[in-house]
C-alpha cells in the first residue's frame, strides 16, 4: 500500500474502534469506572476568632466611656483627662494621667481596618514586627506588637479583637520604664480588658 493511502485510512481506522466499542461488536466493550462525588471544600477556619462578636456603635460614639476614672486610678495614678479624638483609623480616646511626667494611653476602634486579629497574624508572618506577643484578656484574642521603629521599653502597642473584622488597639506612652505605672504592656492589657468588659456588659 502507497504510504499516502496507509496514511488516509488511519482517521477512519481510529473511527472504527470508537464505533465497534459504542455498538457492542468487534472490540470488547469497557465499563466506566464510578466516581464518587468530592465533598465540598471545607472553609478557612479563623484560628483568631473572638468567643462572641461585640457590638460597638454605641462605644464608637463615645470612646471615652471606657476605662471608667475609677479603673484608670487603678493602674497606679489618677485620671487627669480622658479627651475623644477622631483618627483615621477609627474614633479613639486619650487618657492622660495625673502626674509629674507625662504618661498617656491612647485606644482606637480600628473601624478602617476590617481584618482584625487575622490581619495583625498575617502581618507578624510577612516580617512585619520583630516582636509579636499572643495573649488573651476577658476570653478574647489578643497581641503585643513591635517593630524596630517603635521598640521601646516605655512604650507598647497592642491590639484585642472586638470581632473577626474588628480590633481595638491601645498604644501606652510613659514617661520612662520606672514611672509608678510600671510596665506599659501589662497596663495596656488592662486597658484592653476594661474596654473588654465594657462592651461584653453593654451587649445585654
Amino acid at each position: 500500500m502507497p504510504i499516502r493511502k496507509a496514511a488516509a485510512l488511519l482517521p477512519l481506522a481510529a473511527l472504527s474502534v470508537l464505533f465497534a466499542g459504542c455498538s457492542g461488536k468487534g472490540a470488547t466493550p469497557t465499563s466506566t469506572p464510578s466516581v464518587s462525588p468530592q465533598p465540598p471544600t471545607a472553609s478557612k477556619v479563623n484560628e483568631h476568632a473572638v468567643p462572641q462578636a461585640l457590638e460597638t456603635k454605641s462605644f464608637e460614639a463615645a470612646p471615652c466611656s471606657a476605662p471608667s476614672p475609677e479603673q484608670v486610678a487603678g493602674l497606679g495614678a489618677p485620671l487627669k483627662s480622658a479627651t475623644p479624638r477622631t483618627d483615621p483609623e477609627g474614633p479613639g480616646c486619650s487618657i492622660r494621667f495625673a502626674t509629674d511626667n507625662p504618661n498617656s494611653v491612647v485606644g482606637t476602634i480600628f473601624t478602617s481596618d476590617h481584618s482584625g486579629m487575622s490581619g495583625l497574624y498575617e502581618k507578624q508572618q510577612q516580617g512585619g514586627f520583630t516582636d509579636f506577643k499572643p495573649f488573651t484578656v476577658s476570653g478574647y484574642p489578643g497581641a503585643v506588637f513591635a517593630n524596630v521603629s517603635t521598640s521601646d521599653p516605655a512604650h507598647c502597642s497592642l491590639a484585642v479583637g472586638l470581632r473577626d473584622d474588628l480590633t481595638y488597639s491601645v498604644s501606652v506612652s510613659l514617661d520612662s520604664a520606672t514611672t509608678p505605672l510600671g510596665d506599659p504592656c501589662a497596663l495596656g492589657k488592662k486597658v484592653a480588658g476594661f474596654v473588654v468588659e465594657y462592651l461584653k456588659k453593654a451587649q445585654n
